[in-house]
């Protein structure tokens, strides 16, 4: 369990700082897949 909020953490790091440089719409696809990686860790 420990893992899998790691990894969300890690991923949502991830997408935070890219969203400063992504436009809106690429940082949305980006939280999909992020959502849809911490679903299936599960």
């Amino acid at each position: 369990m420990k893992k899998v909020i790691t990894t969300f953490a890690a991923l949502a790091l991830i997408v935070s700082v890219t969203s400063c440089r992504e436009t809106t719409d690429k940082t949305k696809e980006a939280v999909e897949t992020v959502e849809e990686k911490a679903v299936e860790a599960v």
